[in-house]
């Protein structure tokens, strides 16, 4: 592929956005049915990042640094919502972020935004412990040790114990966007008997509100009736 090439097909990928979001503010999307514009949205989101190739490359690979068990075509789109659709004006709130790929595609997008006003913030809960085990957590890390990003304090830290909490604040300290980003410890119980720690279960303060929820850490129907309750 030439470069007028790749000039065309990324001035039709401009084009292509801004004619998604002509639709989505026109309402024309009713057009292409229910179940069809949230899938065409969702694919145009997820094509790059930016407005050309090399841009496209840069941010795909800072969004690619940490371990994820979401793909980088979900976390571009993450991206490019926060950027384009995000109305800017309250907090974003999170739940089950892991180590924190989708989080930093988030906040990433928060802070390119022309709509973001304010203090506002993302604010991320997970229960940040026995997720995986030591041995399966410190070789998903590997790469981020050999880099020396992460040091043999943290590996020793995530021999001791499950939790990770303090690895998700090293891998996001520093970035730009980590005045954005606040992470809590917060466990959403699986089922009605299971024991509740005051300091570790999901709570929500009850005057914050909200403009966008992002979702991947209820994993029980009873879960997620919790978090709705706390939520709406």
């Amino acid at each position: 592929m030439d470069a007028m090439d790749t000039a065309q097909i990324e001035s039709m990928l401009g084009d292509f956005r801004r004619n998604v979001n002509i639709i989505q503010a026109t309402g024309i999307g009713q057009l292409f049915g229910p179940a069809y514009f949230p899938s065409f949205l969702g694919k145009s989101l997820a094509l790059m990042c930016g407005a050309t190739g090399e841009q496209d490359g840069t941010l795909s690979r800072y969004l690619s640094a940490i371990p994820s068990e979401t793909t980088l075509n979900e976390r571009r789109l993450l991206y490019n919502f926060f950027l384009n659709f995000w109305d800017g004006k309250f907090d974003v709130l999170e739940v089950g972020p892991f180590l924190g790929g989708t989080s930093r595609a988030i906040a990433l997008g928060m802070l390119h935004s022309g709509n973001r006003e304010g203090s506002v913030k993302l604010f991320t809960y997970d229960k940040f412990r026995d997720y995986y085990q030591p041995e399966q957590l410190l070789t998903t890390l590997a790469p981020m040790f050999e880099a020396g990003i992460l040091g043999e304090e943290t590996r020793d830290l995530i021999r001791r114990s499950n939790r990770f909490k303090e690895v998700f604040d090293l891998l996001h300290r520093g970035h730009d966007y980590a005045e954005l980003l606040e992470a809590h410890v917060g466990a959403l119980p699986s089922a009605p008997d299971e024991p509740e720690d005051p300091e570790s279960t999901f709570a929500l303060p009850d005057d914050r509100i909200y403009s966008a929820v992002f979702v991947d850490g209820a994993k029980s129907w009873f879960g997620t009736k919790r978090f709705m309750t706390l939520a709406l």
